[in-house]
This record gives structure tokens, sequence and C-alpha cells, in this order.
């Protein structure tokens, strides 16, 4: 593996959000930095030579990221809207007199929190060992802790571990006929057509409009005349005529969802026959 020059080495950082939306900078480099295939990695006040430090004792990574005053790259507004939300970030050194893009990788993280501090952006870098830290197994509950189908309604694919109801669920895409406040809405073709409850707790994501590639939201419930309540708002106004993608939902309720809804409730994920703690706690010494 090809190492910088060691007086010459400089830390860069790229930032690649789930949308392809990529940010890149310069640690502690007064001028922008151009690779060797032409990707450019911002410098100057973006970062400085104290941008990043990391503990031993596991800690996330810190990493200053831009200025209030610079906001070209990273803006509020992204921050908020989730846009960065489980972002990967790559960090590499190379040498400034002749750059190259990830000559010397350093570490891969991802996205964490975001504060602002001092006026710049302050990001943990959470490193891909996190991951390990995160429970795994199987949990008993009485709701179903499997997702119903293969896929998000963005297209993301759902762990095999998951998504063992094996229901095929399409998207079903509407527009915005009505807008009754940001959590409420109506959609176009729905009304009549769908029962009450049909896409409660399903996965909602608009295709245009302000909030078009942000991420989905869940649906709190739904109306059999399109009335459509959201369980979080989207970032931005939704308006109408605004295009949205919308898929049913499941409660992970054994009789009134995995049976009577769907007719599966063979692949039910869950135990709901179970007592749960406070009924053990109550008689078991008994």
């Amino acid at each position: 593996m090809p190492l910088a020059t060691p007086e010459r080495r400089t830390q860069c950082v790229r930032i690649v959000a789930n949308d392809g939306t990529t940010i890149r900078t310069v640690i502690g480099y007064p001028v922008d930095l151009i690779m060797s295939n032409s990707a450019v990695y911002a410098g100057g006040i973006y970062a400085t030579s104290t941008a990043i430090s990391a503990t031993i004792s596991g800690a996330p990574t810190v990493i200053d990221l831009g200025s209030v005053y610079d906001v070209d790259s990273l803006t509020r507004d992204q921050i908020q809207s989730g846009v960065w939300d489980g972002a990967k970030i790559y960090s590499f050194f190379t040498d400034w007199a002749l750059p190259v893009e990830d000559e010397e990788p350093d570490h891969v993280y991802t996205f964490g929190k975001v504060r602002e501090q001092d006026e710049r952006y302050v990001v943990e870098m959470l490193s891909l060992t996190d991951l390990l830290g995160q429970t795994t197994g199987r949990v008993i509950t009485p709701g179903c802790t499997y997702v119903l189908g293969d896929a998000h309604v963005d297209g993301t694919a759902v762990p095999s571990h998951r998504s063992r109801c094996q229901l095929s669920v399409e998207n079903i895409s509407s527009s915005v006929t009505a807008v009754i406040n940001q959590m409420q809405f109506i959609g176009a073709g729905l009304p009549g057509v769908y029962p009450d409850d049909y896409f409660g707790f399903g996965e909602i994501i608009f295709t245009s409009g302000s909030n078009a590639g942000l991420s989905y939201r869940f649906v709190k419930s739904y109306t059999a005349d399109g009335t459509i309540t959201l369980a979080q708002p989207f970032y931005f106004p939704i308006a109408v005529d605004d295009l949205f993608d919308i898929r049913p939902g499941c409660r992970k309720r054994f009789s009134e969802d995995c049976i009577a809804k769907y007719f599966n409730g063979i692949h039910f994920g869950a135990f709901p026959h179970v007592p749960q703690r406070s009924t053990v706690l109550k008689f078991g010494d008994q």
C-alpha cells in the first residue's frame, strides 16, 4: 500500500450521503487541494489542524467541520432534514504536493450526532466497530420483529434476518390533493379504494417537491377518505401536487395484522401468547 511522504502527509475526509451527495475536505491545509483524479478537497477555514480528535476509550471520534459562515457544502437544512443520516465518512492521508485520493486509507466511519459549537459543526464519527456493540440475537416479544416485505419504500433492501414474513409489498404512487397541516394530507386515488388503517405504520417517501429524496417517514394512521397522518413531519412544507410513494403497513399484531390483514400467521415473528414480565412477577411467587 503506498504511503504519503511523511514531511508532506496531509489528512483528508470524504463524506458520502446515501443519495450520493459528497463533501470533500482537507484537514489543516490553507487552500483547496486538487487530487490526481481532479477531485477537489476544500481547504482554508473549512477545517483546522485540531479538527479531528480520537480517544482510546471507545468514545466516538469527533470532527469540527465547516463554519456557519461557509455553508456551501454542509447546511443546517441538510442536517436537520436527514440528508446525512447514515452517511459514510472516509478518512485518508496523502502527499499535499502530489495528492492522490485514498492514497493511504485511514478509517471508515458512519455519520453520527451533529451539534453547532464555536461557529462550526461538530460531527461525531462512529467507527464501524461500534456496530459490534449493538444487541443481536432473537428478542422474545409479543409484537413481531420482522419488517414487512424485503425492501423499504425507498428501495433499500431489508437484511435477511429482518425480512422473514415472506410477503411481496409494492409501492403505491400518488400525489397530494389537499394539505390539512404538515402532519396530515390527502392522497390522490386513495379515497374509497383502501380501507381504514390500510397504510397504518406503513412507509412514505416523497419523489417530488421540497422533500424529494429525504428519508422516508412512518404513517401514524390512515382513513378510508384518503387522509394520511404522519408519525413524524417531513422537514420541508408539503404542497399540493407533490408526488409520493406509500406502502401498506403492519402494526406487528398477530390476529389483527398477520392473520386478518395478510393471511400470513405461519410467518409471524414473535410470541403473542407468552405472558408479559409484569404477569410473571405478579404470580411467580404463588
